[in-house]
């Protein structure tokens, strides 16, 4: 059973760990917040946070499956260089070329689509959501 994970504001690994969940349980995701809509439990409670129909309506979107999809990619080096400044014997000749690394990897990110952003486009087809024009030009600027 898989579930989504926290992101807690300092620790960039819990930051791709709950992304990837996300990512690994998007339609399972989906289909709870459309059983909730259908079974009126959608109810709203002050400072509760969002309900579920405006959840749906976020991610049932093709630019955010193709960010989630982006940050899998992009956070993964930038996970791996934190945890190289959280070693307990970091050296700092070791830093320097991992931060060149990861640079050079983000940076090709801007010009390739990475292995998820990729296939975020079998999911926006599986779960049959239609790009809208504007959503592929904001999402490519970003």
């Amino acid at each position: 059973m898989k579930t989504i994970m926290n992101a807690i504001h300092t620790r960039w690994l819990s930051h791709l760990n709950a992304i990837t969940s996300l990512r690994d349980t998007y339609e399972s995701v989906l289909v709870d917040l459309e059983n909730a809509t259908a079974s009126g439990t959608d109810k709203v409670r002050i400072r509760s946070g969002p309900s579920a129909t405006g959840l749906l309506k976020k991610l049932k979107n093709a630019a955010t499956i193709r960010v989630v999809h982006f940050l899998c990619d992009a956070l993964k080096p930038v996970s791996q260089l934190a945890l190289a400044f959280e070693r307990n014997d970091v050296e700092l000749s070791t830093i320097h070329p991992q931060l060149q690394s990861t640079l050079i990897t983000l940076g090709r990110l801007k010009e390739k689509e990475g292995v998820n952003t990729t296939k975020s486009s079998e999911l926006i087809k599986k779960i049959n959501i239609t790009w809208k024009r504007n959503e592929l030009e904001s999402v490519h600027t970003a």
